[in-house]
């Protein structure tokens, strides 16, 4: 099976490359250091699966992948980048992309990429392919909530630290606070307000450790403008004050 890797980094090929071979996949790999070389590369032999990053020079990602929609029409192509804006993904599954991973690339969510793209290699090989084309459409509404609840968990724990919310996360992806919410709590278990909340308290574990770090610092340091809403949200979690763990008091934290 041909696997194409097109990313203008070199170190980022060489990861990739060096993770499929530690997933015991076997590939005949290819690699582009470009959009322009990527597009030669595939008009000359279309690969199986096409792992793409969306800015390169010259020609970007997407860009490429819709000029070789005539070229490769099997070919699955799985978009990399480093970018976590939610325009990217709405447009990469317009053009039949079928994942969105943000770099660095997670082995497991890779493993999980590439293993979904066999699958639909394996039965497009031996089913209709209008069947499959329903089952794609029927796939895209939730291919895109999948995208939107990683994407939101992206943002909460890159900005996490700030005054950040439901608001203003949901501005970022480009949809509303609700509609951000609703789904955020369906499909991971928790509240959005929630998962920010245990962010930060996880967080708070590690800087009540610190020497001489009052309560207040901590509150202000992990977005809270208040301490004593902090302090009451670490009680109600942990079964503790803030400054009873900073003494030593000992609590179960499972």
């Amino acid at each position: 099976m041909k696997l194409l890797i097109a990313d203008d980094e070199y170190l980022v090929r060489f990861s990739v490359s060096d993770i499929l071979k530690e997933l015991s996949f076997s590939f005949d790999i290819t690699e582009a250091e470009s959009g322009k070389d990527m597009i030669n590369k595939v008009k000359t032999a279309p690969p199986d699966i096409g792992l793409i990053d969306i800015h390169m020079p010259g020609i970007n990602g997407l860009k490429a992948i819709e000029e070789l929609e005539n070229f490769a029409p099997n070919t699955k192509w799985i978009i990399l980048t480093g970018f976590s804006e939610f325009e990217y993904s709405r447009k990469a599954l317009r053009l039949g992309v079928i994942d969105y991973l943000l770099k660095p690339v997670d082995p497991k969510e890779l493993e999980e990429s590439i293993n979904r793209a066999i699958n639909i290699i394996s039965e497009e090989k031996g089913e209709d392919k209008i069947s499959i084309k329903l089952q794609q459409q029927n796939n895209t509404a939730k291919d895109m909530t999948d995208l939107l609840v990683r994407q939101a968990k992206t943002i909460a724990e890159a900005h996490f630290k700030e005054s950040i919310g439901v608001s203003q996360i949901a501005e970022k992806v480009n949809i509303t606070p609700n509609y951000l919410s609703s789904v955020f709590k369906k499909y991971a278990g928790v509240s959005l307000t929630t998962y920010l909340t245990n962010l930060r308290l996880e967080e708070s574990l590690k800087l009540l450790q610190k020497p001489g770090i009052t309560i207040k610092e901590v509150s202000a340091e992990i977005g809270y403008s208040s301490s004593r809403h902090f302090a009451h949200l670490f009680k109600e979690k942990y079964g503790i004050s803030p400054s009873e763990y900073q003494i030593g008091e000992t609590c179960n934290f499972s």
